[in-house]
């Protein structure tokens, strides 16, 4: 239906169809939500954001009456509130989309309630450990619940465990040379979900959906972006090498899968926000300088502007090709 959707815009924009007729296609094809649709739609936007907010209410609670509480009380309530909504997720019957916050519910308490043991009972545990516990024990959940939200807090929470792993337990010994290279191991753990999650894409039914690649997209540029920044402002090169290499193999890379193997316009768009990003820092550390540098900013003034146009009218072309040619 959305490739439908974009096909009538596209002949629009070539002028093929008016705007009557385009409303009139978007009707007759069914692209058009009626009002069940936008019921529908509510519905579950409330039902979701509704498990979102409790969570994050019952954590507060919590921490509000931290003092008035006794340990037991507040144990028995975040255990009865992790508890009660897997139960209920068990015997909703065929209420899927409620069975599933509930199970999403349940993932966001049970991280309370860790924390609220951690800190009742100091054991000296690192910080990570909360987050990989947290994500080993919500595993089953997220596998019974087969709904990408619960895999993109699942995916959220091995992140910051590597993240907080690397920077607070590896840095000080100074392993990954000398911190520098700990981006590069976070990008690495998302390409390496990219790949997870385009293959089930593509062969698992529940999980036929473009957005967890695309966050695994954001995290894996954001990180190797960064390290490229570094390599790109600073002076000492030679420990920046690694991360800025693997950055251009990541953006070649990326730009030959998505445009030849899956047609995908928004992990190109963040390539190349990326780039412009570097590639400004990387400029401007040469040209705003001295006394001439108010020139060097109108330069990189032009740069930006002149980079973002081209980069916007080579999208809207390939998404016009692509409406034009079957999908790879």
């Amino acid at each position: 239906m959305s490739r439908v959707r974009d096909q009538l815009v596209a002949y629009a924009e070539a002028g093929v169809l008016s705007a009557d007729a385009l409303a009139a296609g978007l009707q007759v094809a069914g692209a058009t939500p009626d009002a069940a649709s936008w019921r529908r739609f509510f519905d579950r936007l409330l039902v979701v954001a509704g498990a979102l907010l409790v969570a994050v209410g019952v954590i507060f609670f919590v921490a509000f009456n931290w003092q008035a509480m006794g340990r037991f009380a507040k144990l028995g309530m975040l255990e009865s509130l992790v508890l009660l909504p897997a139960l209920y997720a068990l015997i909703s019957g065929g209420r899927v989309l409620r069975a599933r916050a509930a199970l999403l519910f349940t993932v966001l308490v049970l991280g309370g309630l860790l924390a609220l043991v951690g800190q009742t009972y100091q054991t000296g545990a690192d910080s990570y450990e909360l987050f990989l516990a947290w994500a080993l024990l919500a595993l089953p959940w997220v596998l019974a619940g087969r709904w990408p939200p619960l895999w993109a807090v699942w995916w959220t929470l091995i992140n910051l465990a590597l993240a907080l792993y690397l920077f607070q337990v590896l840095d000080p010994l100074r392993v990954l040379l000398f911190g520098h290279q700990q981006p590069v191991a976070i990008a690495l753990l998302n390409l390496l979900g990219l790949a997870a999650f385009e293959l089930a894409a593509r062969n698992v039914e529940s999980l036929q959906t473009r957005w967890l690649a695309r966050y695994c997209v954001v995290l894996a540029l954001a990180a190797t972006g960064f390290v490229a920044l570094l390599f790109a402002i600073g002076e000492r090169h030679s420990e920046y090498g690694g991360g800025f290499l693997l950055y251009w193999v990541s953006i070649i890379a990326g730009a030959w899968f998505y445009q030849t193997r899956c047609n995908d316009l928004f992990p190109l768009a963040c390539g190349i926000l990326s780039l412009i990003v570097v590639l400004t820092a990387w400029v401007g550390r040469y040209m705003v300088d001295g006394e001439m540098a108010y020139l060097g900013l109108t330069f990189l003034a032009a740069l930006v502007i002149g980079a973002t146009v081209g980069a916007t009218w080579w999208l809207r072309e390939l998404n016009r090709k692509w409406q034009m040619e079957p999908a790879p």
